[in-house]
């Protein structure tokens, strides 16, 4: 509140034969103080505009102590500090007048770029992959990140190692001499700027390519972009707005179309598995009560996101929908060294009927599907 050198004096009073007592707070305010200097310590690539910009104390502003705490999450969440610490350059008053401050920023510097590598396996996925890496290179705490993830890697092409018809992939089989067995990929690139008109409002840029496949189903090909937008609000929960515009194809075999679309003609599927253009809406709602950002041990976290497709933003016909989504996370220690934590997952799609060549047809999009 403003008053950073407060004292606080405990008082009591005993009576011994009611066995009560009275307890009294004497608490001597001091002065109100205003901030008149903001030291930063520790940077070396990253300059001190950056650290300075998200902090929301400026020199003359009235001193608060939860602006400091605020100021700690906010840099350690730019993904570019290991360690970040605020506090008061001065524990005590130099004299019954003083009403200034003066705050210590200190930071280490973590890598500026990071790499991230991870294998796995699955039994109708074959062996999976995935790499990750975040660079720091254009300064000012922006981030370009790049993903690629594959999966079926040893199924068919470009890796034909015929591993379907041993142990790792045989669960593949069915998918024999189709395009579903060919690798599946995920390439994204993005563009993360974390001061955006304020430093309560952060944008990200994102292109991407993606192949995947379910066995027995369906092969999806998409490629697009999305816009994000994301502003903290007053009640630390920060509100997400995405716009997403791609362009992708749907290959099913006739009697997946004939069970799930209804569209059991041969010459009438082609019109699903033409390229169809999806524009989407999405608002995206999180509240995040852990204590670590980077890595929780304690706490929880919920969201909660609505999309919007629909001809009206510029999908194609087919595409018209509204989706919800909620999630819980929960973070328990177990030890020191050990976390133990679970998640739940729910959410309902709504989809607008329209007669499709005299049937009745209720199409949602099978990458949005649950």
């Amino acid at each position: 509140r403003g008053y950073p050198f407060a004292e606080v004096f405990l008082a009591y009073e005993v009576s011994d034969e009611r066995l009560v007592a009275r307890v009294a707070f004497d608490v001597l305010p001091g002065r109100l103080a205003v901030v008149d200097t903001i030291l930063v310590e520790g940077t070396r690539k990253i300059s001190d505009d950056v650290v300075r910009r998200m902090l929301p104390l400026r020199p003359g502003d009235r001193f608060r102590q939860s602006a400091l705490y605020e100021s700690q999450r906010d840099l350690y969440r730019l993904g570019i500090f290991n360690y970040v610490n605020l506090a008061l350059a001065d524990s005590l008053p130099s004299g019954p007048e003083d009403s200034t401050v003066a705050v210590r920023v200190q930071v280490a510097e973590g890598a500026l770029s990071r790499v991230r590598v991870g294998a796995g396996y699955g039994t109708v996925d074959c062996f999976r992959a995935l790499m990750t890496l975040t660079t720091q290179a254009l300064g000012g705490g922006r981030a370009i990140e790049v993903t690629a993830r594959t999966s079926k890697i040893g199924a068919n092409d470009p890796f034909p190692l015929g591993l379907v018809r041993s142990f790792p992939c045989q669960a593949l089989k069915p998918d024999t001499g189709t395009a579903r067995l060919r690798l599946n990929y995920n390439l994204t690139l993005s563009l993360s700027e974390p001061y955006l008109f304020s430093r309560r409002t952060r944008g990200t840029l994102a292109v991407f390519a993606e192949r995947h496949s379910e066995i027995q189903a369906f092969v999806r090909e998409v490629v697009g972009g999305n816009l994000s937008v994301t502003q903290r609000t007053g009640w630390d929960i920060p509100v997400t707005l995405t716009y997403s515009l791609s362009r992708g194809s749907t290959e099913a075999e006739p009697a997946t179309f004939c069970s799930f679309l209804l569209v059991c003609n041969l010459d009438d599927t082609e019109l699903f598995t033409q390229p169809l253009r999806q524009s989407t809406l999405a608002v995206t709602m999180r509240r995040e009560r852990t204590n670590s950002i980077v890595d929780p041990t304690r706490g929880s976290t919920a969201s909660i996101e609505i999309r919007y497709a629909s001809p009206a933003i510029g999908s194609d016909s087919l595409i018209d929908f509204i989706k919800g989504t909620a999630e819980f996370t929960s973070y328990h220690p177990l030890g020191r060294r050990t976390t133990f934590a679970w998640r739940a997952r729910g959410g309902v799609i709504v989809r607008p009927g329209f007669v499709f060549l005299g049937q009745g047809v209720m199409f949602v999009p099978t990458a949005e599907r649950f």
